[in-house]
């Protein structure tokens, strides 16, 4: 009733003083009209949709390209080489490399609904950028 007629979805849990109050606050959010919440434990104790994109940790989690070895071929695409071929042709060959690597993973596992947290090094000069270099190879 709140949140309507947006949709508003609650990522409030590290933000939350302790366990507890992010169920609850997690739980109130979607009687309150918000469509889902980024907190797993949250949505599995309440039946609630949960929604998000890609946790920090998992993109810090990429360091070398051989983490993508599994993950970087989509159909006859070679993920990597085609971003690595328009991160060049843009001049963006600073941008964080682990950063692209984990974002060829996300969108090798989910095509169709690419997203992507830009905001774990330098939103600016790197999570925009290797966001676009994946979305137009994407496309």
């Amino acid at each position: 009733m709140i949140a309507a007629p947006s949709t508003c979805v609650e990522f409030g849990l590290r933000r939350a003083q302790g366990p507890t109050a992010g169920i609850i606050a997690s739980k109130f959010s979607y009687l309150g009209g918000f469509v889902g919440t980024s907190n797993v434990y949250g949505a599995y104790l309440s039946g609630i949709p949960c929604v998000g994109t890609m946790a920090h940790s998992f993109i810090m989690s990429f360091e070398k390209e051989s983490d993508i070895d599994d993950s970087k071929t989509l159909g006859d695409v070679d993920l990597l080489v085609e971003c690595m071929r328009v991160r060049e042709e843009l001049g963006w060959t600073e941008t964080n490399l682990g950063e692209l690597y984990s974002f060829i993973s996300f969108a090798h596992s989910y095509p169709d609904t690419f997203s992507a947290l830009i905001d774990s090094y330098s939103t600016m000069n790197s999570g925009i950028k290797n966001y676009l270099i994946v979305s137009v190879v994407l496309k």
